[in-house]
C-alpha cells in the first residue's frame, strides 16, 4: 500500500510546486491509507488456519452485484496434507454463512469458530503429502473491516476489495497467514451484464451467464503463486484502457479498468506509469508475472493497493502509481514472511518511487522528495523500522517507519555499499530461489546483500533495522596555512537503543570557486582526522546531499591553530 503520512507544512509546500508532474503529494494520499487502516483497528487480526495442509490451487465462483454489499458462491480449494490429519481448518468469518463442503459428491461435517475459523472434517484420515481437494459454498454480508467495500462513483455503484493485511477471511474462505501461496488461481465472477469485473491475471473470457438474470461471468485466470491477502475483484462500469511495454524480446500487455469520468485523465497520465516498468525491469530484474500482464483499476478508498498483477489506484499521482507498481517486484514476487518485516514491501516501494524513480524521471523534484522523507523520519526520536506490535494495524503502516525510515534504510544501504554492489545485491536477492515467489524475512535480503558485497551488515540492520532514533553530528574543524584541515567528529544519538552509528559520512569543504568533498567512514563516537584539501575553505557542510538519516548538524569552525574541540 501506499505510505501514509501527515505532512509538515514545509515538505507540503515543496511537493505543491510539483504538481503539474504529481496529481496528488504522496504523503497527502498515505495520510488517507492511514485513516482507513486505523478504521480496520478492531478486527479479529489472526489466522486460525490449520497448519497441517498446504494449499495448491484455489477455485473461485463469486456472485458479486455492485449494488447489493452482499457475496455468494463457492471456493474449491485443492490441498496437499504435510501432517497426518482428518481434519483441516480454513480463516473464514463467522459472519458469513456456510451453506455446505462438498468433496465432489460427499458432504463434509464442518463448524464454524468463534475466532474465525472453518474446521472441517475430512473423510478419512489422509497421509503426508495426500492431495485433494473440496468445495465451500457460502454467502452473506462480510464484516464491514474494509475488505470488502460497497460505494459509488458518479452514482454508480462499484464494489471492491482490499485484503491486506488481514482482511481475506472477512470475505472469502483461504489461509490468511504469511506462510503459504496458492500455486494458482482462477476466479469466475457472475455479474450484471452491464457492468465490467477486475480480478488478478488475464481475463479469458466474458460468456453470458446460464441464468435469466441478464449476467456474465468474467473469468480470469493466473499461474503464478500468490498470496491470499493479494487477491481481488472489483466490480462497476469500468472503461478499459489497453497499452503495452516492451521488455527485452517480450511485450508486456497493460490493461487498466478505469471509472469513465477519469478515463480521459488516466489516457493522458499512465505514461508515468509504463515509463517506471522497464526502470525496475532493469534495475532489479524481470518483471515477475511477464506471461499474464499488468494492470490498474480505479477504487474509491485512499492511495492504492498492489494487487497481484493488477494495481488498485485511486488516481494517476505519479509517485502512487510508480510506487504500486514496485510492489509487483517487492510485495508480490517476493511477499514479506511476516508482517514485523513489512518494509521488505513498503520500504522498498517507497524507494522505488521516491528515490530511484523520481532521480531518474523527475530529478528537479529528487531533493525535495529526498527532504521531505528524511524530515518525517527525524520528527520524532525513536521507531525501529522492524515492527514491534502486529497487532495494531497503525504500528504496521506506520509511515514514518515503515515507508520513510525503511526507504532510506535502502538509500543509506546504496551509499555505504556504492550503487553496482546494491543493485546487484537486489537483484540476487530478487531471484534468490530460496524466497522467489515465496516469501521473505529481513534475514534474507541481509544474507543477499552480505554475499554480494562480501561485509559482514549486522552492525547496519541492528542500528537502523532493529534500533531506534538517529545520529546528531557535531564537526569541530580548523584550517593551518598549509591548507590541512583538522577535525573532531562528535555524535549524538536520539534514543538509547543504538549508542553509536556507524557509518560513512560525507564533508564538503567550500569557498566562492573551489571545493572538496571527503567520506569519512565513522568508527567511534569522537573521532578526529586531518586531511590536506588544497585551498583555503571558508564553509564546511556536513552530508549536503542527506545520504545518511541524521538532524540538527552543525559545523563549527575554530581557530588556525586549533586541533582540538571543547
Amino acid at each position: 500500500m501506499k505510505k501514509i503520512v501527515f505532512i509538515l507544512f514545509i515538505f507540503l509546500a515543496c511537493r505543491l510546486v510539483a504538481q503539474d508532474v504529481i496529481s496528488q503529494p504522496a504523503e497527502k494520499i498515505a495520510a488517507i491509507e492511514q485513516k482507513a487502516a486505523e478504521r480496520k483497528a478492531n478486527v479479529v487480526n489472526s489466522s486460525v488456519a490449520s497448519a497441517n495442509f498446504n494449499v495448491d490451487y484455489y477455485r473461485c465462483e463469486w456472485n458479486i452485484n455492485p449494488a447489493r454489499y452482499f457475496i455468494s458462491g463457492s471456493v474449491t480449494t485443492y490441498f496437499t496434507i504435510t501432517q497426518k490429519t482428518n481434519q483441516v481448518t480454513l480463516d473464514l468469518a463467522k459472519k458469513l454463512t456456510v451453506d455446505s463442503i462438498k468433496m465432489r459428491n460427499t458432504k463434509l461435517l464442518f463448524s464454524q469458530t468463534n475466532k474465525d475459523g472453518l474446521a472441517i472434517t475430512l473423510p478419512k484420515k489422509y497421509k503426508k503429502n495426500e492431495r485433494d481437494s473440496f468445495s465451500v459454498f457460502y454467502h452473506g454480508a462480510p464484516v464491514e473491516s474494509g475488505a470488502f467495500t460497497q460505494t459509488k462513483h458518479k452514482n454508480t455503484p462499484v464494489i471492491w476489495t482490499l485484503s491486506e493485511p488481514y482482511g481475506a477471511k472477512d470475505w472469502w474462505p483461504c489461509r490468511n497467514g504469511l506462510d503459504d501461496k496458492c500455486d494458482s488461481i482462477d476466479i469466475y465472477i457472475t455479474h450484471p451484464a452491464r457492468y465490467k469485473a477486475s480480478s488478478n491475471g488475464i481475463l479469458v473470457s466474458e460468456a453470458p451467464a446460464n441464468n435469466d438474470k441478464n449476467e456474465v461471468v468474467s473469468y480470469y485466470k493466473h499461474r503464478y503463486p500468490i498470496a491470499s491477502y493479494l487477491v481481488a475483484i472489483a466490480v462497476t462500469n469500468y472503461s478499459i484502457m489497453y497499452d503495452t511495454v516492451q521488455l527485452g524480446n517480450k511485450k508486456l500487455p497493460v490493461t487498466s479498468y478505469i471509472y469513465p469520468e477519469s478515463l480521459s485523465d488516466f489516457e493522458s497520465r499512465t505514461h508515468y506509469m509504463l515509463q517506471a516498468i522497464p526502470l525496475f525491469d532493469s534495475m532489479y530484474g524481470q518483471y515477475g508475472f511477464i506471461k499474464e500482464r499488468y494492470g490498474q483499476t480505479q477504487f474509491s478508498w485512499g492511495g492504492g493497493m498492489e494487487h497481484q498483477t493488477n494495481s488498485f489506484v485511486t488516481s494517476t499521482s505519479e509517485d502512487l502509481m510508480a510506487h504500486e507498481l514496485a510492489h509487483q517486484w517487492f510485495g508480490d514476487k517476493i511477499t514479506c514472511g511476516s508482517w514485523q518485516d513489512i518494509w521488505l514491501n513498503e520500504g522498498f516501494a517507497t524507494y522505488s518511487a521516491d528515490f530511484l524513480y523520481m532521480r531518474t524521471f523527475s530529478p528537479t523534484y529528487y531533493p525535495g522528495y529526498i527532504s521531505g522523507d528524511l524530515n518525517y523520519i527525524v520528527s520524532k526520536p525513536d521507531g525501529s523500522v522492524f515492527v514491534d506490535d502486529t497487532s495494531s494495524f497503525n504500528r504496521i503502516f506506520d509511515s514514518r517507519l515503515t515507508y520513510n525510515k525503511g526507504a532510506f534504510l535502502l538509500r543509506m544501504l546504496e551509499w555505504t555499499l556504492g550503487s553496482n554492489t546494491f543493485f546487484k545485491g537486489l537483484q540476487k536477492y530478487y531471484t534468490d530461489p530460496k524466497i522467489a515467489y515465496g516469501f521473505a524475512r529481513t534475514a534474507d535480503f541481509q544474507r543477499n546483500m552480505e554475499a554480494v558485497s562480501g561485509l559482514d551488515l549486522n552492525y547496519f540492520f541492528d542500528q537502523w533495522f532493529y534500533g531506534q532514533g538517529y545520529p546528531t553530528f557535531t564537526v569541530y574543524w580548523s584550517q593551518n596555512a598549509n591548507n590541512y584541515v583538522n577535525l573532531v567528529i562528535k555524535q549524538t544519538t536520539s534514543h538509547p537503543s543504538v549508542n553509536f552509528f556507524k557509518l560513512p559520512l560525507e564533508l564538503v569543504f567550500k569557498n566562492g570557486s573551489q571545493e572538496k568533498r571527503i567520506v569519512i567512514d565513522i568508527n567511534q563516537k569522537v573521532q578526529q582526522a586531518a586531511y590536506n584539501i588544497g585551498f583555503q575553505a571558508t564553509e564546511l557542510l556536513i552530508d549536503p546531499d542527506k545520504q545518511v538519516i541524521s538532524k540538527d548538524n552543525t559545523a563549527v569552525k575554530l581557530g588556525p591553530n586549533a586541533d582540538t574541540a571543547p
